[in-house]
């Protein structure tokens, strides 16, 4: 496997690679949307598919990849392709004026989510003028997975115990992913506790929006904001930036989020 990997950085630079792989996972995007699959059934295809987005990111950033990269780098490209897949899937009775643009959305944005990616997996090595951009993307990548993902949980119609485990089963990867990315260090056991942490505040807050009676997208976007405040402040005192400044600017952007949210969805809902 290494060698086939190495023997084809010969053939095909990174850049066309990457560029392979956002097409191939885009066809792959197009062909499960179609409105019949005989052999299985939607979502069995999409964990085929996120299987296969992982393989390929794999041989596209291959150069300088190390065990601890190739786990935690490529977390948030597998979940938004589930997450964009499994959110497209809520939507019935969906044609082809539709489904064509949001092929292409899905192709470009997957396309400049590996392009951060690779940024951030050759940062590690030396330091590059795109990272902040790269690590900036990767933080606004996660937060729109997490309300995809959020947003399937509660379409679910689960009782709210469930709700909180899958809620906070998905935010630890996704917090663990973004809050190591920071530094692209050794994965610590300080990173752990607060991705736990955070997991554990977001899935207590999709148990209590479970007796809200609101569309799930709106609960979605409830867990999200809170989810923006903690994981932007936790982001900062990673980078050592810290200050309370900073914590109001989240606070208050999060905050006016879920007000925006409340009076949209109960004065003019």
């Amino acid at each position: 496997m290494k060698n086939f990997l190495e023997k084809s950085d010969k053939f095909l630079s990174k850049r066309q690679k990457i560029v392979l792989t956002s097409i191939i996972v885009t066809l792959g995007f197009i062909l499960i949307t179609q409105p019949v699959n005989i052999l299985f059934k939607r979502y069995y295809l999409v964990f085929f598919l996120a299987a296969g987005t992982y393989i390929l990111i794999i041989i596209s950033l291959w150069k300088g990849m190390t065990r601890s990269k190739a786990i935690l780098l490529f977390i948030l490209p597998v979940f938004y392709v589930v997450g964009f897949l499994g959110f497209y899937f809520l939507f019935k009775h969906v044609r082809w004026l539709t489904r064509l643009p949001a092929a292409i959305f899905f192709g470009i944005s997957f396309y400049w989510l590996i392009l951060s990616q690779n940024i951030l997996n050759v940062a590690s090595d030396r330091a590059i003028p795109l990272y902040r951009a790269a690590s900036t993307a990767n933080f606004v990548y996660t937060i729109f997975t997490f309300i995809l993902l959020v947003g399937i949980i509660f379409s679910l119609s689960l009782p709210f115990y469930l709700n909180g485990l899958l809620v906070a089963i998905v935010s630890f990867p996704l917090s663990m992913q973004s809050l190591w990315s920071i530094k692209m260090e050794k994965l610590t056991s300080q990173i752990i506790v607060y991705s736990l942490v955070l997991s554990l505040i977001l899935g207590e807050s999709a148990v209590a929006l479970s007796f809200w009676p609101q569309a799930p997208l709106v609960n979605s976007l409830y867990v999200n904001s809170i989810n923006y405040i903690f994981l932007g402040i936790l982001s900062e005192y990673m980078r050592d930036k810290l200050k309370k400044r900073v914590i109001m600017e989240y606070s208050q952007i999060g905050g006016g989020l879920m007000l925006v949210i409340f009076l949209l969805t109960n004065f003019f809902g």
